[in-house]
């Protein structure tokens, strides 16, 4: 396996190389006839383009920008951040498919033969390397464009979700998901091709989380993973700047405050509201009134929750005589008409399971009571008197 690891990234990077080196000898010497001006120029200036404005994608560009000599070797440098980015590429290319090739060839890892890594690396050439020489994409990685740089989140976001389907039992292995999530948010500000990969994210998600999967299960993954991209087209990237025109409307024209007063209203409301659910899923304890209702989550959730019993009952049972299993047995009990789960203890029944010491009214608990302090009086009495004495000698 480890071999195969040093092969399978030594091949990345060398389709790295090809593709990039390709696409620098190909790439514009300026400025191709349509948006590709607007772009760089635009960049350049860190102006705002044409609708959405692909913010990051100027950001970016105008980062590339810094190393050119003069002005006329502006568009030479952006043209080659495209061709870098497309060679970037390639390489997320050439690894998503040797990592699904291994799935198909190899049944267990550990023990894979030459044949088979050849066949795998094959694969990974052959497919990357025809991408890296179809037209479309090769025009769009000569020139400064945002398909280029699109394409790159795009193949970012599918290896990374492989990545996860890969560590998805071991601890902490939803980093991932968090990472693609941020890649997406970004690739926003270049354009919205990324979002198409959501439909395959939920797919791999879907196949790896449940064993046995049914084109039903299948059917109802996809259309969870359309309502996602609606909700990301309309709700997040239209959605959220419609609200902010809402909040300034309302500041300004109502309340008659200063112009932009609304959107720092709404930038204040907006942040705070990510920063309380980022703080809420930092909590080790949940909070037990959010708790209430339908619960869906992961393997790890429901080990949560057997830890939050396991707390609960170890407590109980360190202040009495019953044990931990014979009280989880009580507390699991199925058998009992008057309720769907758990046990029923009257009077004696508590006190021969070890969960109350004895049965009484309020006179006997009285007369304990007034026992155990007339108990501690007694002590205290007697090492006070100890106490004297070893003073007197």
């Amino acid at each position: 396996m480890g071999k195969y690891k040093l092969i399978n990234n030594v091949l990345g990077w060398v389709v790295f190389l090809i593709a990039s080196t390709v696409y620098l000898m190909t790439m514009e010497p300026t400025a191709s006839f349509w948006d590709c001006g607007e772009f760089i120029s635009s960049a350049y200036k860190l102006e705002v383009g044409h609708p959405p404005g692909a913010p990051f994608f100027m950001l970016t560009a105008n980062l590339f920008t810094q190393f050119a000599s003069d002005p006329s070797k502006v568009a030479v440098m952006v043209n080659t951040m495209s061709a870098l980015f497309s060679g970037l590429t390639i390489l997320f290319l050439f690894w998503s498919i040797t990592h699904l090739a291994r799935k198909i060839i190899v049944e267990d890892d550990k023990t894979m033969s030459l044949g088979q890594m050849i066949t795998i690396m094959g694969c990974g050439l052959v497919g990357s390397l025809a991408y890296t020489f179809s037209d479309t994409f090769w025009f769009s990685a000569v020139e400064g464009e945002v398909y280029a740089y699109s394409s790159l989140f795009t193949a970012l976001v599918f290896w990374l979700i492989l990545k996860w389907e890969e560590a998805a039992d071991r601890p902490h292995a939803d980093r991932w998901i968090v990472l693609i999530a941020y890649l997406m948010g970004l690739s926003i500000g270049v354009h919205l091709l990324n979002l198409l990969c959501i439909p395959a994210i939920v797919l791999v998600y879907y196949y790896k989380k449940f064993p046995n999967p049914t084109m039903k299960g299948t059917l109802i993954a996809l259309l969870v993973s359309f309502a996602i991209v609606g909700l990301m087209m309309y709700g997040v990237v239209q959605g959220l700047v419609e609200v902010c025109g809402y909040f300034e409307l309302l500041f300004v024209n109502t309340f008659g405050m200063p112009y932009n007063s609304g959107v720092y209203a709404f930038v204040i409301i907006l942040a705070a509201s990510l920063i309380w659910a980022i703080w809420e899923t930092m909590q080790d304890e949940i909070h037990p009134v959010r708790m209430n209702g339908t619960v869906i989550g992961a393997p790890q959730t429901f080990d949560y929750f057997k830890q939050i019993q396991d707390r609960i009952t170890g407590f109980v049972c360190g202040h009495c005589n019953v044990t931990q299993p014979r009280m989880e047995a009580l507390m699991m009990n199925q058998g009992m008409l008057t309720k769907d789960l758990g046990t029923i203890l009257v009077g004696r029944e508590a006190v021969r399971e070890g969960i109350i010491s004895e049965v009484g009214g309020i006179s006997d608990a009285m007369k304990k009571l007034h026992s155990l302090m007339g108990h501690t009086s007694d002590g205290q009495k007697k090492k006070n008197s100890n106490s004297d004495k070893k003073r007197i000698k």
